[in-house]
């Protein structure tokens, strides 16, 4: 085996063992094809911007972003208002995020602040951050609503009047996502499109730039990728046209397209802010905070902005998530978001300083195929679904788990490799 195989198996190991799972699973679950292709790409549109919410922190350095749970809770307070309020539909959905961005954006900024005196311990910080800010969100929906905070409305409040009821349910479910829909074979078919087009214009782009800046020209492996790209989604687009039985089941549901159409601009927003100059001192602060420091950038104000933008994203996130279910757990819908968001992106690939957009997709595809089958293909193996969702459990702490060890590993021998070029000079 070549040194470029090994290096290629050593960062997707990962990747690689949940494909293998995955499909080990879906044979022994029995489930059948179509339910199992319905509840995956309810499962991806449903959780896809949570997952991009963590890119940027990623990219500055800062690590998985537990703070993300942040986000969640400022954005379940925007639902809970326009359910108060008996505002429906799109409406609402537009009144939620306007409502939720604020408060959003105020506990990232905060948490911004707090990761500036406890550098190197931003995940570790996120997430005792979380339960602290768990505590305060309990209180004033438990305690002080109904008491101090005037809220009255007998279908959400307990019967004493004080604290809201322990589920929420949406006077609107699915607003955004039935707003426009389109039939899933045709989905397929534009998705392929895109792919194809994306690639070409990749790497005419890479041509002509190569020509005046060769460093900047895509290599002979960025290439093969975006050739494999182009077979995959081909094929796949191709074979649910030439498969009939196929053909019948992609056409028999519909996809919410309003919403995918909000995943593609989150998506092209996080692709776009990393190529300008806000994106380049994320990248710098990322690398090496001295450096960035030495070049002018105010890193403090840096990583802010990261975690401020990483917020707010992951709000919208958990509001595209929770009127695609149509009703939350009031005090502990937020309390998983970050660890499958994390534990997601990391099976896509990404590292705890590394992540990008085909991370996000490629996990989100692994991670929620093995949460489908798994329960039943603990029925079928064990008699019993409750071994599958302990078993889907226990990989998402492990792979966190794994990835920090990892990083753990690769930080520590970066150190000693300086150590070792400063001990030279």
């Amino acid at each position: 085996m070549g040194k470029k195989s090994k290096d290629f198996l050593a960062k997707n190991i990962v990747s690689i063992l949940f494909a293998v799972m995955c499909v080990g699973a879906f044979f022994a679950s029995k489930v059948s094809f179509s339910y199992f292709l319905q509840e995956l790409i309810t499962r991806i549109v449903r959780n896809s911007v949570l997952v991009l919410a963590l890119i940027i922190p990623v990219i500055t350095g800062l690590g998985m972003n537990f703070s993300i749970v942040l986000g969640a809770m400022a954005a379940q307070a925007g639902l809970i208002l326009i359910t108060h309020w008996h505002i429906d539909g799109v409406v609402g959905i537009v009144l939620a995020i306007v409502i939720m961005t604020p408060i959003a954006a105020l506990l990232g900024w905060l948490m911004g602040q707090l990761f500036n005196r406890t550098k190197g311990q931003e995940m570790i910080t996120g997430m005792i951050a979380g339960y602290f800010a768990n505590g305060i969100y309990q209180l004033i929906f438990i305690v002080l609503l109904g008491s101090i905070i005037p809220f009255k409305d007998a279908t959400m409040m307990l019967s004493s009047g004080v604290g809201l009821n322990s589920t929420v349910v949406l006077r609107d479910p699915l607003a955004l996502d039935k707003l426009f829909t389109i039939r899933c074979d045709l989905f397929i078919l534009f998705v392929a499109a895109i792919v194809v087009i994306l690639a070409v214009i990749r790497c005419v782009q890479s041509l002509i730039v190569g020509r005046k800046d060769s460093c900047r020209a895509m290599t002979k492996m960025q290439y093969r990728v975006q050739f494999v790209y182009v077979i995959v989604a081909v094929a796949a687009a191709a074979f649910c046209q030439m498969n009939a039985s196929l053909l019948k089941i992609t056409r028999s549901f519909f996809i919410p397209a309003s919403t995918v159409i909000v995943i593609v601009v989150v998506t092209f927003f996080t692709q776009f802010i990393t190529k300008t100059k806000l994106g380049q001192n994320f990248r710098a602060v990322g690398q090496d905070m001295r450096v960035a420091t030495a070049a002018g950038i105010n890193v403090n104000k840096t990583r802010i902005i990261a975690i401020i933008l990483s917020t707010v994203l992951a709000g919208l996130g958990q509001i595209i998530s929770l009127q695609n279910i149509g009703s939350f757990a009031t005090y502990s819908a937020h309390d998983t978001v970050a660890t499958y968001a994390i534990a997601a992106l990391l099976v896509g690939g990404a590292t705890v300083k590394q992540a990008k957009v085909h991370n996000v997709f490629l996990g989100l595809l692994l991670f929620h195929a093995l949460f489908i089958v798994a329960p039943q293909a603990g029925n079928q193996i064990f008699g019993n679904p409750v071994y599958g969702e302990y078993f889907r459990v226990f990989v998402s702490y492990g792979v966190i788990a794994m990835a920090l060890i990892l990083n753990a590993v690769q930080t520590r021998k970066l150190r000693q490799q300086r150590l070792r070029e400063s001990t030279r000079i």
